[in-house]
């Protein structure tokens, strides 16, 4: 070992890029107590600037972003997690411990009552555009564009909550109940809409069909997108990481091909004079 490092000694090293040595780094001098202000004002200033950085980020933000959680973080190289490091586990267990099941169910509540009343401008985006058209136009409109916009759109805020802020939520049950409970207000408002606005005089059989069909239709695909979600939360809880939102990429898109089969159907049952 020693006649590796006498042969070692005094050899050139060649750097094969612009990326430098870690402990090089501002940050890594300020902590090593290496930095000198009066020998290395760029230094100083460097670090002066990456705090500024940071000044007004919230305690999340700071979590989720923490260079524990690197996916190419390794014990072996980088040493053991700190106590007192910030994780994004240890934020998450902070604050599902200070979050009650009252704040939980009322803030869930809310966001999924939001989800259905922003899902609506969905409905009403993709109706306004299939009224007026013909032709393959307005099937596009009816059993692509619509199925699309409607099922993202009723999950978006559900989706950023799982994201977000996990912790509100206490159970996959709960995220069943408050998805297919997004799903029954969308249904809704848009029953009012189509039944109120879009038909003139609906007769008995239209109305009990968008109050039965209709509204079973949202509520079941909705459902189906939320268990997505629930397999995100799920994975947020067993592994203390920031939520994937890819892993309920697949729900979403059966609920969207559910709801185009039923689309398409209504579509070429109203050509054929039969709905």
């Amino acid at each position: 070992m020693a006649r590796k490092g006498a042969n070692n000694k005094g050899k050139k090293w060649k750097l094969g890029g612009r990326d430098h040595s870690v402990h090089a780094e501002p940050t890594m001098a300020a902590m090593t107590g290496n930095l000198d202000a009066k020998k290395d004002q760029t230094q100083t200033q460097a670090h002066a600037n990456i705090d500024d950085d940071h000044l007004g980020e919230s305690f999340a933000a700071e979590a989720e972003r923490s260079v524990f959680d690197e996916p190419t973080y390794c014990e072996e190289l980088g040493g053991e997690v700190p106590e007192n490091a910030l994780t994004y586990e240890k934020f998450l267990g902070e604050q599902l411990a200070a979050t009650g099941a009252m704040e939980s169910w009322v803030s869930t509540g809310i966001l999924a009552a939001c989800s259905g009343l922003f899902a609506v401008v969905g409905a009403f985006m993709s109706s306004s555009t299939a009224f007026g058209m013909t032709g393959q136009i307005q099937f596009f409109a009816v059993v692509i564009f619509a199925p699309v916009v409607e099922e993202v759109m009723k999950t978006s805020l559900l989706l950023w909550g799982v994201e977000q802020k996990p912790y509100l939520f206490r159970s996959p049950k709960q995220l069943m109940i408050i998805g297919a409970f997004s799903g029954l207000v969308f249904a809704s408002v848009e029953n009012m809409l189509y039944l109120k606005v879009y038909i003139e005089d609906p007769g008995p059989f239209i109305v009990l069909w968008r109050w039965t069909i209709c509204v079973g239709l949202h509520t079941t695909t909705t459902a189906i997108a939320t268990l997505g979600l629930v397999k995100i939360w799920q994975q947020v809880m067993r592994t203390g990481r920031f939520a994937r939102a890819e892993i309920g990429a697949k729900y979403l898109f059966f609920a969207i091909v559910l709801h185009a089969l039923y689309n398409g159907s209504m579509y070429f049952l109203g050509i054929l004079g039969l709905f």
